[in-house]
């Protein structure tokens, strides 16, 4: 087992090296453990104790004599789920310290080329807290839009739990069906979506997507976005 795994875990130097050596040897005594990873005797007491409220170690008891027996490396999934959803959590408080001290003048983003429009797409789930909610129009297919999608796309969005509204033209409703009622579709007498455009509301952004020209144009601000919210929503709720 690579060292930095473990540190990446939280175990520190001599945790690591007295869990490798009782994944190794099996049950020990904390005498062979301090011969065995050549630790001295108060650091591997309080290793073990460390490494039992981790719930990497047990200890067995016979009389006045304890024994330790490492856990399989399963447990270590737990830990990196906690550290996973510890960094998902600082990561949503820093993009809240991020958009505290943005002005509110509108920022304007140009990029062009295929992994300008993936970036935007990975924009949405990297940005968007759990259980939030992003609206788009799609006169895309989805199978145009499928090879923009970063692999990690879906994983994220759907561990998020986010939503998405979608508005379409008959053109690229039936390619969005899985999607259910979340997907209203524009009559003909009132289709803008005719050209290989579309257009995603997240957060404090808007996302402008020319799929032909691979162009990109973002612009991030509260009061537009919500702006643009609105707009989307009065028109969902009428069709």
């Amino acid at each position: 087992m690579k060292n930095t795994i473990l540190e990446s875990l939280g175990l520190d130097k001599h945790e690591k090296e007295i869990y490798t050596y009782l994944l190794k040897n099996g049950v020990s005594s904390p005498t062979q453990i301090e011969n065995g990873s050549q630790t001295h005797r108060p650091i591997v007491y309080k290793s073990l104790e460390s490494l039992m409220d981790k719930g990497l170690v047990t200890k067995s008891s016979k009389g006045k004599r304890h024994q330790f027996l490492a856990e399989s490396p399963e447990k270590l999934e737990g830990l990196f789920k906690n550290l996973e959803n510890n960094y998902l959590s600082e990561i949503e408080d820093l993009y809240s310290y991020y958009e505290v001290g943005k002005s509110e003048k509108p920022e304007v983003v140009y990029s062009k080329g295929f992994k300008a429009i993936q970036n935007s797409y990975s924009d949405i789930v990297n940005t968007l807290k759990k259980d939030g909610k992003y609206y788009r129009y799609a006169s895309t297919t989805a199978s145009n839009r499928e090879k923009y999608l970063p692999v990690d796309y879906r994983e994220k969005r759907d561990k998020k739990g986010l939503e998405r509204l979608i508005i379409t033209n008959k053109k690229s409703s039936k390619e969005n069906v899985r999607l259910g009622s979340r997907v209203k579709t524009l009559p003909d007498e009132l289709d803008f979506l005719d050209d290989n455009f579309g257009q995603i509301i997240y957060g404090n952004k808007v996302a402008i997507i020319d799929y032909e020209s691979q162009f990109v144009t973002t612009i991030e601000s509260k009061k537009y976005a919500k702006f643009q919210e609105k707009i989307f929503m009065a028109l969902f709720e009428k069709l």
